[in-house]
């Protein structure tokens, strides 16, 4: 008998243990100070931009590979694009921006907006008049995720 209870204990605790370990796993990747790509594609979302991924364009600045990352590429507004970077940590985009002005310092490059969160490098290309404020809004809704 005490065994019994001894043993359903123990396995009460085994049990306890592995829940606890998995809420904490995640836990941890939901609210991690770093971005993905489930965190960007929400930011866009709640502004009432939908991500559509951009294929078939390689030749353009903001599809080059810089410090071995190569861009998500995705189009929004009928041609305006958005460049996204992600790197293991943050220490890694003031290297990547400085890749980017050496690779292009001699190119014709198109206006653009260029926005350093976190662990994250984002170009903006709105080619055409109008810049989206809705991608300004997601990018300060990137920053608050990170505070």
């Amino acid at each position: 008998m005490k065994r019994t209870r001894f043993l359903l204990l123990c396995g009460l605790a085994v049990i306890v243990t592995i829940i606890s370990v998995v809420l904490v796993q995640v836990y941890s990747a939901r609210y991690s100070h770093k971005l993905d790509s489930v965190k960007i594609h929400e930011a866009f979302e709640q502004q009432g931009i939908p991500l559509t991924r951009s294929s078939g364009i390689t030749d353009h600045v903001f599809t080059m590979t810089l410090r071995d990352v190569a861009p998500e590429v995705f189009t929004i507004n009928n041609g305006q694009s958005i460049s996204v970077y992600l790197y293991d940590s943050s220490n890694e985009v003031p290297e990547a921006i400085a890749d980017f002005e050496a690779k292009t310092a001699t190119a014709d490059v198109t206006d653009h907006e260029r926005y350093e969160i976190g662990n994250a490098l984002i170009f903006y290309n709105a080619e055409g008049p109008q810049q989206d404020i809705r991608v300004q809004l997601a990018m300060e809704r990137l920053a608050a995720i990170l505070d």
